[in-house]
């Protein structure tokens, strides 16, 4: 397990930071966040932007070597450049509690570290029964998040199919609990959805949440993105609106 960690300091404290492993982005790292990744053994490479991501020049790259069955713990550090402003530099650790200051940003199935991580606030167990899909298992659904199919006709947005996903599965574990499912086959509720160009310097990306028992759909949402930088903004606020309608799910009586 690779776990990445910002605390909060002055220093591009308004700044976010973008981070890709071998090439796949990971996610956005906030002031005062964490977030684990599950990464096999080996040699891997770690790039962290900041608030310019697609400019070489503001991005900081470091080889990390995992080791089987272990963990790696790297803090992320914003240090002012005189002549560029707040860049990223990486400082390697071994204590775990570290991470207790943190706000969990991801997706962790670690129970060890969970134990040691104060409870903010209890979270909403999806179940059928909590999605008013019928029964009273109050046990968590089984929550498939598919890949999203990629309708730009072009090579450049690749990564998004893989990386939506990961940032839906990120905003709802600070909020839900349920079992992530690896296929929609078995799944109790799948949620999937396309992206394409819309212009030539813009992206709409459509998500639904689909109850598979019924095949009633239980949220729709979409964002439209410039295609730079913005679009990793345009992942989170896709994930945030998700959330959004699940709640009013939950909420309903």
């Amino acid at each position: 397990m690779l776990y990445l960690f910002r605390n909060r300091a002055f220093v591009g404290g308004g700044m976010e930071t973008a981070f890709f492993l071998d090439g796949k982005s990971v996610g956005i790292l906030p002031q005062n966040g964490y977030f684990p990744i599950h990464v096999i053994a080996g040699r891997h490479k770690l790039r962290g932007c900041s608030s310019d991501l697609l400019a070489s020049q503001e991005c900081e790259e470091l080889e990390i070597d995992m080791p089987a069955g272990g963990f790696v713990i790297i803090q992320v550090i914003m240090v002012m450049n005189s002549l560029k402003g707040p860049r990223i530099t990486y400082s390697r650790t071994e204590d775990i509690v570290l991470l207790a200051d943190s706000k969990n940003e991801g997706n962790y199935y670690d129970a060890e570290l969970r134990a040691l991580l104060p409870k903010s606030e209890n979270k909403i167990t999806l179940s059928a029964a909590a999605l008013n899909q019928g029964g009273s298992a109050a046990g968590p659904l089984k929550i498939a998040i598919l890949n999203f199919a990629d309708q730009t006709q072009s090579n450049l947005f690749g990564w998004l199919s893989e990386s939506l996903p990961d940032a839906i599965d990120q905003t709802m574990r600070r909020d839900f609990e349920y079992k992530r499912h690896a296929a929609q086959a078995g799944a109790n509720v799948v949620i999937s959805g396309n992206y394409r160009k819309i212009e030539n310097d813009r992206i709409r990306i459509e998500a639904q949440v689909l109850y598979a028992d019924t095949g009633k759909v239980l949220a729709t949402e979409a964002v439209d993105s410039p295609v730079d930088a913005q679009i990793f903004n345009a992942t989170k606020l896709l994930s945030d609106k998700l959330v959004a309608k699940l709640h009013e799910i939950v909420r309903k009586p």
